[in-house]
This record gives C-alpha cells, sequence and structure tokens, in this order.
C-alpha cells in the first residue's frame, strides 16, 4: 500500500523532476513480491528523478531495500540516511543550495 501511494503522488504533473524523500517508520512489513518489480520504470518515473534518498526506520528492511536496488539500478542519485536531516542534508549537498523543504 505504501508503494503505490508514494508511486501515486510522485505521477502528479506538477511536480515535474524532483529530488525525494522517502521515511519508511518502525514496524513496516515488506512484500518480498516487490522486489520483482522495478517500479520506478513501470510508473515511467525514472526520468522524473532526480535523486532518491531513504530513511528507514525499521532496520531489518534495509537489507532488503539493498537487494531491490541492486536488482534495479536507478538511473538517479541514491542514499539511505539514518535521519531525514542527513537525508536533506544530502539533498542540499547534491543540490548545491540550502533550500530544501
Amino acid at each position: 500500500a505504501v508503494v503505490t501511494e508514494v508511486m501515486q503522488a510522485w505521477r502528479e504533473p506538477a511536480l515535474g523532476t524532483c529530488a525525494v524523500i522517502v521515511i519508511i517508520p518502525e514496524h513496516t512489513e515488506y512484500d518480498m513480491d516487490l522486489l520483482a518489480v522495478d517500479h520506478y520504470s513501470k510508473n515511467g518515473l525514472e526520468h522524473r528523478t532526480e535523486a532518491l534518498a531513504i530513511v528507514c526506520h525499521e532496520l531489518g528492511l534495509v537489507p532488503m531495500l539493498r537487494l531491490y536496488f541492486a536488482y534495479h539500478p536507478p538511473p538517479f542519485a541514491l542514499n539511505f540516511c539514518a535521519s531525514v536531516d542527513e537525508a536533506k542534508s544530502w539533498m542540499r549537498q547534491r543540490a548545491g543550495r540550502g533550500a530544501v523543504a
């Protein structure tokens, strides 16, 4: 359900090209079937994404997410961050400016 919600929001035409921070809360379950599908190219988002920072508070999911991106290497910058502040800092460094919402 979370992947579907993220993909729907990402498809919003007004967003244009985006740098995205995805926050995965504790106690999030992972459906192994998600590994089989490249959700970005399937939804046409690989060309709308400049960078993706993932903040995963469910530490057991991090290896699964890394495996997903090993199977489906993104054509954009990807970083796993320990906190939202770290993700914002990484985005600022990539953008070379200070305004990250």
